[in-house]
């Protein structure tokens, strides 16, 4: 495993956690965000890196 693997599982194991604590679905978070529900699904499953998102979906998810 490399650098880059483990800095994106520490992202995804972040925004998983995060929506445990807010108590927020994916489905949730993609509808109040404007994210498609199967591009969060990929960023959360490691499908999609969040380095290959486009910066409107990164400002979305940190909003």
């Amino acid at each position: 495993m490399n650098f880059k693997t483990q800095e994106y599982e520490v992202m995804t194991v972040n925004i998983q956690e995060l929506l445990k604590e807010k108590g927020i679905s994916r489905y949730g978070l993609s509808k109040s965000s404007g994210i498609p529900w199967a591009t969060l699904t990929d960023i959360c499953s490691g499908k999609t890196h969040l380095e290959r998102c486009t910066g409107a979906t990164l400002i979305k998810l940190a909003a």
